[in-house]
């Protein structure tokens, strides 16, 4: 059956692109656009249409320099092309996945490990954390490409000594230093230098790496944009570098609102981003066997990239879920190398257990999720359907493994048994993550009162989709946002924070507010007998109006 494929590849590559649509891009626009960052996000390159100011990024019309402008610049034009929607700005991260896995297919087939490259897309294709992040509107898929992009780039120059590797590999550094600042420079500046050391480099060879005419090229990328904004607004060498990245690296940023963690925050969450492949992580620790010597030199790097990026972000003080999934990367070619590894030793029984134990956790996975009723569709009662399908799934790759000796494509095989999961995933973003975002409240101003007043009350980041929604800008009651902390202090400020005493002050006409539920206390404090009438509501939000 199998045997008769000519051409394993065109099938490997057809399943490939079956795989990340599904993962990727199926039903990414089925649900609004998210509170907190996604909203924020999503509404800065809209505000960078509306203004036409694309050097500094705007939030609520107010300068936002925590991050520099190339995603929102992709995400503007996007909204160009496509029209402003949620399709339209979670496009940009979804195709940032599927370049990083066509990065790393085009990595491996240069270095003649074409089966490593398939293997490692599939992992990466299939792996449920990393999936997730590439379907919400963040930086750290964006730059997980570009990093990516980068690194294999310095290593192909470093095999091949093709200088025009190394300008790859300046021109996607300076586009990743456009996404994140300082941060990629850092973690592949010292990739590259552990790996050199470790590899026992010649200083001749070291020297190359610093190639006048690639130096030129990111300077000639990165230049202009910082210019022009230091000359546009004041201040900003230091608000952008020193206390935004630098001062933010040490937890001593103002206003401190990020999040902190111990030093093995970000190993729970490296499972969780190469879930089910994770259980081959332990495997790593084996000592290789087999066609190993040739293939050191590739494994050193890779884990300087995984572990440089690791201790990096361990040791800041803000650390995030989604940092470390620019790692993720090298970590999934290190297990495809040790799966293939496997397939060398023609080791089936082990191979066959790993993917038992695969399914096992995949199935408690969905019985998890249904028990729990996290996602409610399809119903429970097409769970015997569910668990029918798995197994003879389970059972058809085993099948494959001992009968045909086609181990790669029983791999592929079982990966898709997440297409299930990852397909429930957006049916749970469609049916239940409408209560984090303020649609309910955004849809009433529209159809009963849209040329009324519109104010927010102290929080902005809980219900960041409110300025997206109604495409314009509001003014902030006794604002205590952290995202418009710096903005709040500038000149295109004035008129839109507003003290307690200015709001009561507006208050001769009719107006809307949106608060948070649990801010309504303090609201009612503040207007003392003023009548209010609360006239929608969503999972964390009212609106209310008033008498």
């Amino acid at each position: 059956m199998f045997r008769s494929l000519k051409n394993q590849y065109y099938w490997q590559f057809i399943i490939l692109l079956a795989f990340c649509f599904v993962t990727f891009f199926y039903g990414m626009a089925s649900y609004p656009i998210l509170d907190m960052n996604e909203g924020l996000y999503a509404e800065i390159a809209r505000e960078m249409l509306v203004t036409k100011d694309y050097i500094i990024p705007h939030l609520n019309y107010v300068p936002y320099l925590e991050k520099p402008p190339l995603l929102y610049w992709l995400l503007a034009s996007s909204y160009q092309i496509f029209g402003i929607s949620p399709f339209a700005a979670r496009l940009i991260p979804s195709l940032s996945s599927l370049a990083t896995i066509f990065v790393i297919l085009f990595f491996a087939q240069k270095l003649n490990l074409k089966q490593t490259g398939w293997i490692t897309a599939i992992i990466l294709a299939s792996s449920f954390g990393f999936v997730l992040i590439g379907r919400v509107v963040f930086f750290d898929m964006l730059l997980t490409f570009l990093l990516t992009a980068a690194l294999v780039s310095f290593y192909l120059w470093y095999k091949k000594e093709n200088n025009k590797f190394l300008y790859w590999f300046y021109t996607t550094l300076a586009l990743a230093f456009l996404t994140k600042g300082m941060l990629p420079i850092v973690i592949a500046g010292s990739t590259v230098l552990v790996f050199l050391l470790l590899t026992k480099t010649s200083v001749k060879k070291f020297l190359k790496v610093f190639n006048p005419l690639g130096i030129l090229i990111f300077f000639l990328l990165t230049a202009p944009w910082y210019i022009t904004a230091a000359i546009k607004l004041h201040n900003f060498s230091w608000d952008y570098f020193i206390n935004e990245q630098f001062f933010r690296f040490l937890g001593k940023r103002e206003p401190y609102d990020y999040h902190s963690g111990p030093m093995y925050f970000y190993i729970p969450r490296i499972l969780a981003y190469l879930f089910p492949w994770c259980f081959l992580i332990p495997t790593l620790f084996k000592r290789w066997q087999g066609k190993i010597n040739q293939q050191d030199p590739l494994k050193i790097f890779l884990y300087s990239w995984f572990f440089v990026a690791l201790i990096i972000f361990s040791l800041s003080f803000a650390k995030g879920d989604y940092y470390m999934v620019l790692g993720v990367p090298p970590l999934a070619m290190l297990l495809a190398m040790k799966f293939e590894n496997f397939i060398a030793a023609s080791n089936n029984k082990i191979l066959a257990l790993l993917f038992i134990i695969n399914e096992l956790l995949i199935i408690a996975a969905i019985l998890y999720i249904f028990i729990n009723k996290i996602i409610p569709t399809p119903p429970l009662t097409k769970l015997p359907i569910l668990l029918a399908f798995l197994a003879i799934y389970s059972l058809l790759g085993c099948f494959l493994i001992y009968r045909y000796q086609k181990p790669l494509l029983a791999f592929i095989l079982t990966a898709g048994l997440m297409m299930p999961i990852l397909m429930f995933a957006a049916n749970f973003e469609r049916d239940m993550q409408a209560d984090y975002n303020q649609l309910v409240l955004t849809d009433y101003i529209k159809a009963h009162d849209p040329n009324r007043p519109v104010y927010l009350f102290q929080d902005y980041e809980g219900i960041s989709t409110v300025l997206f929604n109604l495409e314009r800008r509001l003014p902030i009651i006794h604002s205590r946002s952290q995202d418009l902390y710096f903005g709040s202090k500038t000149k295109e400020a004035t008129g839109w924070f507003l003290t307690d005493s200015e709001f009561l002050q507006k208050l001769n006409q009719p107006v809307y507010v949106i608060l948070l539920k649990n801010k309504l206390a303090d609201f009612k404090h503040l207007i003392r007998k003023k009548s209010f009438t609360v006239v929608a509501s969503s999972e964390k939000a009212i609106l209310i109006i008033q008498q």
